[in-house]
Order: structure tokens, then C-alpha cells, then sequence
């Protein structure tokens, strides 16, 4: 059985059908179609309220762009698909909690019918998940339990999602869940013999950047109840030029730049760090910083783009003091 440790990490999103972005790069996949893959095509059949669940291992840091899954239905399908990107335990398995909030529907209508696999792509371009090499994420699929009940008992089964025997990702497994609330993921199809469900992801790919909080002060001191502003400074490398940040897309907590009372960005070009390198500072409302109310530290998250659609994201570390 293939375990892998990672920390429990914060992942549930709501997604909508729709084609990826075309900047977004490929980095996992199970291809069942793929004939140099040891094993054999073998399906996941969804039954109402059972869950089927892929683990992988994200290969680039950025943001999740897209999902490809590989699933077909029988005509007479009627239920739509819930679809939930999931964060996974230590060990590397889907979490255990499998509630409805945070989760949205695939439309049958965009599932192919007949037994061959199609990719199905849900596109999570607006969403701005950050992903990081080596975290293990969950792909987690159901029928939606709150849709009419089949008044013919066989169409109970009428999605595939489609697979492959004989383990063949190795950075990943195919997990299932029953019907019965409580009951916990069990291996797929079972301990002795595990397999794999097709499925890609796209990550838009971030660069990682030195930023600078009230840049002149090593501890970074944030009144969380102030009126006024907080700099932050994006610092510019040889290779990085601070001038092709696009202010407007700047982010800091969760804060955006503020506006002059004309209207104007306040970002403007400064060495801050007297490198000989200009960087971007720029200003942020203290009170739109989301930082926990209970902590004595904090981690700022710094995001943004260049004009050219680069994205980028630095952190640092503020004091919060009351």
C-alpha cells in the first residue's frame, strides 16, 4: 500500500465545468489510455452516495489551473456529479470528512455516454489555489445524493470513472467510499491489488520572490485595529525587474493596494533594501489585512503579477500587537 507523509493542509473549493487556460502547464497524469502502463483498463462504477477519490502529488509550485478526469455514463444517466479538490491526511489518504458545503456540480449533460472515456475538465483558473511541489492533494467525486432517487434500481450505477490496474502512478492512489455515513476511505479495488483513475492536472506556475513588510523594521510591528496603511515592498531582482509588476494585481493578506483619493495605485518604485536594485512599494489598508485575530505572529502573503501575466507570490512575518 503506498503511504505518503505530508501535512495536513486546507483545500476545498467550489469549481465549474469549463477548458483550461492555455498558459497552464501539465503536471500529473494517469492516462488510462497509455499502452506503455502496466495493467489493464479497469472501471469505478458511482453508485448514490458512494465517493471515488485520486490522490497525487503536485510536481509544480503555483496555482492549480485545471482538472481532467476520464469518465463516461450510460444514456439513461439523470444525476449530476459533486466534485471537491481535498486536502488528504499525514499519511496521504483523502480526508476523512466528506460534508457537502465547499462542493459544486459537474452537469451530466457534459459527462460523454458509452463506455469509451473522455476527459471532463473542471477549470479552476479563478479560484487562485496555491499549490506547492510535493503537496498531496485529493481528487474527490460523487453523485449527488440531493437529485431525484432512480425509480429503476439499475440506474443506481451510471457513471465511469475510468482506470488502470496494477498501480501505475506511483505518486498517488485510488481511493473509495461507501455510501454508509461514517465509514472510512478503503483502498482501491482493495489492499492486494490497487489501481489508478485518470485523471490530469494543469498548474500555472508561480515564481517565488523576496518581499519586504514595512521595509526598515525587523519585527514588523501590525496594529490590526489601526486606521491607517502598512507598506509592503516587492523586491526587484537582475532578473525580476520590480517596473514589470503590475500593481493592480497585488495582494498582501488578502488586502489590495490602496487607492489615492484620485484614484491612483499607491505603488511606486524605491530601493528599500539599497541594492542598486529599484523594488515596488506599495500600500495596503491595515484593517483589510486578514490576519488571525489570536496570534501573537503572522505570515503575510504577498501575490501578483507581472504586465506580461507572470505570477508571483513572496511571504514574510509581521508582529501584531493590540
Amino acid at each position: 500500500m503506498k503511504r505518503h507523509r505530508s501535512p495536513v493542509l486546507w483545500l476545498a473549493v467550489l469549481l465549474f465545468v469549463a477548458g483550461p487556460s492555455t498558459a497552464a502547464t501539465l503536471d500529473q497524469q494517469l492516462d488510462p489510455w497509455d499502452p506503455s502502463l502496466p495493467g489493464t483498463f479497469l472501471d469505478a462504477v458511482m453508485y448514490r452516495g458512494g465517493f471515488f477519490s485520486q490522490t497525487f502529488t503536485v510536481g509544480l509550485t503555483g496555482t492549480l489551473d485545471s482538472v481532467d478526469l476520464a469518465l463516461s455514463r450510460l444514456p439513461v444517466m439523470e444525476s449530476d456529479l459533486l466534485f471537491e479538490v481535498s486536502a488528504t491526511t499525514p499519511e496521504g489518504e483523502p480526508l476523512p470528512t466528506l460534508g457537502l458545503p465547499a462542493l459544486e456540480r459537474i452537469p451530466f449533460s457534459a459527462i460523454p455516454v458509452g463506455m469509451t472515456p473522455s476527459w471532463v475538465t473542471v477549470d479552476l483558473s479563478r479560484f487562485e489555489i496555491l499549490v506547492q511541489e510535493g503537496m498531496r492533494l485529493a481528487l474527490v467525486l460523487k453523485l449527488d445524493v440531493l437529485g431525484p432517487v432512480p425509480a429503476d434500481p439499475s440506474r443506481a450505477m451510471e457513471i465511469l470513472w475510468h482506470g488502470r490496474s496494477e498501480d501505475p502512478y506511483s505518486s498517488g492512489a485510488a481511493y473509495a467510499h461507501p455510501s454508509i455515513p461514517g465509514s472510512p476511505w478503503r483502498d482501491w479495488p482493495n489492499d492486494e491489488s490497487r489501481a489508478d483513475l485518470g485523471f490530469r492536472t494543469r498548474v500555472d506556475t508561480v515564481r517565488e520572490v523576496a518581499v519586504d513588510v514595512k521595509p526598515g523594521s525587523e519585527t514588523n510591528p501590525v496594529n490590526t485595529t489601526s486606521k491607517g496603511s502598512v507598506p509592503v515592498a516587492v523586491l526587484g531582482e537582475t532578473d525580476f525587474p520590480a517596473a514589470e509588476v503590475d500593481p493592480a494585481t497585488l495582494t498582501a493578506a488578502g488586502a489590495s493596494v490602496l487607492r489615492s483619493p484620485r484614484g491612483q495605485l499607491m505603488a511606486a518604485l524605491e530601493d528599500v533594501n539599497s541594492d542598486g536594485v529599484p523594488d515596488l512599494v506599495f500600500h495596503v489598508r491595515t484593517v483589510d489585512l486578514d490576519l488571525p485575530a489570536d496570534a501573537d505572529r503572522a505570515e503575510v502573503v504577498v501575490t501578483g503579477r507581472t504586465w506580461s501575466g507572470l505570477a508571483f507570490r513572496g511571504t514574510d512575518w509581521v508582529t501584531i500587537v493590540r
